[in-house]
C-alpha cells in the first residue's frame, strides 16, 4: 500500500556509493502505494488534521515525545494493544507447532509495473531479500496482482511486448528467494489504480471498467493459474480483503460473502486444474470486518479445498483484535490454519476509524513514518508473534517494512503534506537499507521470532 520520484533518489545515492545504479532503481518502493484518493488537500500536514475535539483520554502514560495532537491516539492504541497481550497466555515450555515468521518484499511489488523491467532492478531485489533474510524472516510476500500477469490486459494496454518479461521477473524472484533458503509466498488479490499505481504504466481503472463480473471472476482465475504454473510459490493467497476489492474493481458483487466466496471457488478450481497442485492456497478477509466470519464460512463452504485462511491486521479499533482471536478459532473448527500474510499497526483514532478510510487516505498512513511511534510498533509486532505461536499460526508477514530500517523525526517533516512525508520515509529507509542499518522496531521483530522459532 512508493512515489514514482524516490528512484531518482535512490539512483543519486547509489551512484555515490559507487553501487550499481539499478539497485536503487528496485528500492524506491518501500510503500506499494502512493498518496491516496482521499487524501487530504495540498499543504495539510497529518498533525493538522491529528486533533479530533472530544477525544477520550485515557490513563496510560504518554512518553514526552509524541506531540499533543497525537498524545491521545497513542495512549488509546498503547491500551488496545496492552489489552490483546494480556489474552495471550504465556508460552513457555510449551510445544508448538513452527510458525512462519516473514515480511513483506516491497520493492517487488507489482504496483511498480513496468518499473519492474528497469535494467538492473533485481539487484535491488536482491538487497532488500538479504536485509529481510538478516533479521530471522523464512519468508517474503510479494503483491503479485491482478492484471499485471494476465496477458489480455496487457494487450488491452498497449503492452503484450512486456509479459514475457514480467513473469521472467517473477520467475527469477522466487529462485532469489529460494537460493536463499527462504519461501515465497504471492498474494494475488487485484492492483489499486489512480494514484497508488502512478508509475506503473497500468490504466487499471479503466480496464476494470470493461470487465463484466464474469470476465473479472474469469480473468483472476486464469491469472492466479499462471502464478502456480510458472511461479509456483510455497503459498498462494488469492484474495484477503472482499471489501477493499470490491471498491478497487467496482465489482460490488465482491463485497457480499456469496460473491466472493464464488470468486474463490472459481480460482481453486482453476489453479488446481492447471498446475497448481500441491500449492497450498488461501483466501481470507481484515479483522475488522464484523461479518467476517460469515465470509470464512462461506469461502471454506465454497472452496472446502482451501488449504488456509488469510487474515489481514491492520487496525486495532473497535473489536478487531477481538476478531483476530475469534476469526482464528473458527478458522481451526472448520479445520484450517491461519496465516497473517499483511499486519501493521494502523494510527487511527476510534472516532476516525468508520469515517476516514485509511485504504484510500494518504494521512493515516503518513503518520507511521514518526519516529515517536516506534514504541508501540514494536508492541505490537511482539503481541502478533507471541499471538501466532499460541495459535499456531502458519505464517506471520509484517507488512510496513521499510520501518524495519528507519523512521522519521516528527519535528523536521510536521509541516509537509503525506506524499512528501511518505518520500521522505522511502528515501531514509533506502539509505538505511544500503548501510545495512536496522530501526528498534526491526531489531524487535528479529528478537522476537528468534525466540519465538521452533528449533
Amino acid at each position: 500500500m512508493a512515489p514514482p520520484e524516490l528512484g531518482s533518489i535512490l539512483h543519486r545515492k547509489l551512484t555515490k556509493k559507487s553501487v550499481t545504479p539499478g539497485i536503487l532503481l528496485c528500492l524506491a518502493l518501500f510503500c506499494a502505494f502512493g498518496s491516496a484518493a482521499q487524501a487530504p488537500a495540498p499543504g495539510t500536514p497529518p498533525a493538522a488534521r491529528a486533533e479530533t475535539p472530544g477525544q477520550r483520554v485515557s490513563s496510560a502514560v504518554v512518553p514526552p515525545d509524541v506531540p499533543p495532537a497525537y498524545q491521545d491516539l497513542y495512549s488509546m492504541l498503547e491500551e488496545k494493544i496492552a489489552g490483546f497481550a494480556g489474552k495471550i497466555p504465556s508460552q513457555e515450555n510449551t510445544a508448538s507447532a513452527a510458525v512462519n515468521f516473514g515480511g513483506e518484499l516491497l520493492t517487488a511489488n507489482a504496483h511498480r509495473g513496468v518499473q519492474l523491467l528497469l535494467p538492473k532492478t533485481r539487484e535491488g531485489v536482491r538487497v532488500e531479500l538479504d536485509r529481510l533474510r538478516a533479521l530471522g524472516a523464512k519468508s517474503v510476500t510479494v503483491a503479485v496482482g491482478f492484471p499485471i500477469l494476465y496477458r489480455p490486459f496487457l494487450e488491452w494496454n498497449g503492452d503484450p511486448g512486456d509479459y514475457q518479461g514480467l513473469v521472467d521477473f517473477y520467475k527469477q524472484l522466487a529462485a532469489d528467494v529460494r537460493s536463499r533458503g527462504m519461501q515465497l509466498v504471492v498474494e494475488s488479490g487485484a492492483l489499486f489504480p489512480g494514484s497508488y499505481s502512478v508509475g506503473s504504466g497500468f490504466k487499471l481503472a479503466e480496464y476494470y471498467g470493461t470487465l463484466s463480473n464474469q470476465e473479472y471472476i474469469a480473468g483472476r482465475a486464469e491469472m492466479a493459474a499462471t502464478i502456480a504454473r510458472e511461479i509456483r510459490p510455497d503459498l498462494l493467497v488469492v484474495g484477503s480483503e472482499p471489501d477493499t476489492e470490491a471498491k478497487i474493481s467496482s465489482k460490488a458483487f465482491l463485497g457480499t460473502p456469496n460473491g466472493f466466496a464464488l470468486l474463490v471457488a472459481k480460482i481453486v478450481t482453476r489453479v488446481r486444474a492447471e498446475g497448481g497442485r500441491g500449492i497450498p492456497i488461501g483466501a481470507g478477509v481484515g479483522v475488522w470486518k464484523q461479518d467476517g466470519e460469515e465470509y470464512i464460512r462461506s469461502v471454506v463452504r465454497a472452496a472446502p479445498k482451501l488449504d488456509f485462511v488469510d487474515l489481514h491486521v491492520y487496525p486495532v479499533n473497535g473489536n478487531s483484535l477481538d476478531n483476530l482471536i475469534r476469526f482464528t478459532d473458527v478458522t481451526e473448527s472448520l479445520g484450517k490454519r491461519t496465516a497473517i500474510c499483511e499486519a501493521w499497526l494502523l494510527k487511527e483514532r476510534d472516532g476516525e476509524f468508520g469515517k476516514l478510510d485509511a485504504v484510500f487516505d494518504a494521512g493515516v498512513f503518513a503518520r507511521d513514518a514518526f519516529s515517536f511511534w516506534a514504541p508501540l510498533d514494536q508492541k505490537f509486532l511482539d503481541a502478533l508473534v507471541r499471538f501466532a505461536r499460541w495459535k499456531e499460526v502458519l505464517l506471520l508477514s509484517p507488512y510496513w517494512t521499510r520501518y524495519f530500517h528507519a523512521y522519521l523525526q516528527y519535528d523536521e517533516v510536521r509541516k509537509l503534506t503525506p506524499t512528501q512525508i511518505t518520500a521522505r520515509a522511502n528515501a531514509a529507509a533506502a539509505a538505511a537499507m544500503l548501510q545495512n542499518q536496522f530501526s528498534e522496531a526491526g531489531e524487535a521483530y528479529r528478537r522476537a521470532i528468534s525466540e519465538m522459532t521452533t528449533p
